[in-house]
């Protein structure tokens, strides 16, 4: 496993968000970080990154905690692509692909706008794009700089079909390089169709397999495969009439379903977190 969570603590203000989050996410796969409005998702992200300080616990990276990267490190290591970007700069697209590493080839760079199809865009000011173009130009700045660890917010957002899939499939394709892709989606069925691994966060009841009755990190296998976390601090167990559990939490956000994409996003998962009826293909 090359991303760990041990015990991982944040609040905002007077309201906690993670208490005690504990799991391992493997290396060279796209990861789908999935759950309602408010699960803590971007936080979550934004934690990994470093953006928002881990309050208790330690994100260690190849062994390696992600606090004590240095700058060098970080930028050799680490692409972000963040929800909400607002150009400060009337810069030309390609300055902005540029400023992603400071090591680059000029192939790189050209390289990265081609594959997300912004190469025409080059000697246009960023200030000008639509807000489609300005997130197919970052996502090329961030891929130009070739990252081990790429943490995406929402990265199909404000695309037109064409593209939301051709970004899938940049970022599926980058974690077959042997990279750790983390995207948090809204979209379930395109989650489960790109996605290798899903991470579920909830903030409410859902149902689910029996789970530790402790805070390691160590995860329960279920019968078919399907892995589920341990459960964190501050959470209580209720049994449910038909013998499966019921995870809620008292304090914040817990991860109720991690594993197989297409093992954990059944049907009837679905339903009993997200509360929706989505009808799914068998291929």
């Amino acid at each position: 496993m090359s991303l760990q969570l041990n015990q991982v603590s944040f609040r905002y203000d007077d309201a906690p968000l993670f208490d005690g989050l504990s799991t391992q996410l493997p290396q060279g796969q796209l990861i789908g970080i999935l759950g309602e409005n408010g699960s803590g998702k971007s936080t979550l992200l934004k934690l990994i990154a470093g953006i928002e300080p881990v309050q208790q616990g330690q994100i260690r990276w190849q062994g390696t905690a992600v606090h004590q990267w240095s700058p060098e490190q970080r930028a050799r290591t680490l692409g972000y692509l963040g929800q909400g970007v607002v150009p400060a700069w009337s810069m030309w697209v390609e300055d902005v692909v540029k400023l992603a590493r400071v090591k680059h080839s000029e192939q790189a760079v050209t390289d990265a706008m081609a594959r997300t199809d912004c190469l025409h865009l080059a000697k246009r000011k960023v200030t000008e794009l639509s807000a489609g173009e300005l997130q197919r130009v970052l996502l090329a700045r961030v891929l130009v700089g070739a990252p081990k660890l790429l943490l995406a917010d929402e990265p199909t957002a404000g695309l037109d079909p064409r593209h939301q899939e051709q970004v899938m499939q940049l970022l599926h394709g980058h974690a077959q390089s042997g990279a750790t892709v983390l995207v948090v989606m809204h979209d379930l069925v395109a989650a489960r169709q790109w996605c290798d691994h899903v991470l579920v966060l909830a903030t409410r009841r859902a149902s689910m397999e029996p789970v530790i009755q402790d805070n390691s990190a160590e995860l329960v296998a279920h019968a078919h495969g399907t892995k589920f976390a341990t459960r964190d601090k501050g959470s209580e167990v209720v049994t449910s009439e038909k013998g499966s559990e019921i995870v809620t939490s008292e304090k914040g956000s817990e991860i109720v379903a991690q594993g197989n994409s297409r093992e954990i996003l059944t049907p009837q998962f679905i339903a009993d977190v997200f509360g929706v009826n989505i009808p799914l293909s068998h291929q």
